[in-house]
């Protein structure tokens, strides 16, 4: 009898421990986020954005082109996607470019930046569109249109 009710208490541990967690969490407490980079806008009425965010972008190309994202995805450097630490994956934001006011729509499919102080790592096609091949980063404004999974 005790045999019995030590299986079913490892099993219910199993099952619990296999659960799936929720690995992002849209609160509005930065804290609780644990990522301080992202500075969130004071003002969220802009324009049909669920979230705006501002910060530095980056952009990868060549040497991740072809090799398998965080996602699953194979990174395609002439797509226009995205890689957040912080946003799920599958979610539509707005990057422009804050020097010179262009912008793109993105789908985040990759996990990163891993440069501090960044807050989006965007893909070579979307570097372009933003102007910032050349200096290489950029202050951005990140309006998330449509959440991820």
């Amino acid at each position: 009898m005790i045999y019995k009710i030590f299986i079913i208490i490892i099993f219910s541990l199993y099952f619990v421990a296999c659960s799936s967690v929720p690995r992002f969490t849209n609160n509005n407490d930065n804290s609780k986020r644990g990522n301080e980079r992202i500075k969130e806008s004071e003002n969220e009425n802009s324009n049909s954005s669920l979230k705006t965010y501002y910060g530095m972008a980056s952009y990868y190309a060549e040497k991740y082109n072809g090799i398998r994202t965080a996602s699953g995805e194979i990174y395609n450097m002439n797509a226009l996607t995205a890689a957040s630490n912080d946003l799920p994956f599958g979610t539509i934001v707005r990057v422009t470019n804050l020097n010179n006011q262009k912008s793109a729509v993105l789908r985040i499919n990759d996990r990163g930046p891993f440069a501090k102080n960044r807050i989006i790592d965007v893909s070579k096609k979307a570097a372009e569109n933003l102007d910032m091949i050349l200096p290489g980063t950029a202050k951005v404004k990140i309006e998330v249109l449509k959440w991820g999974k």
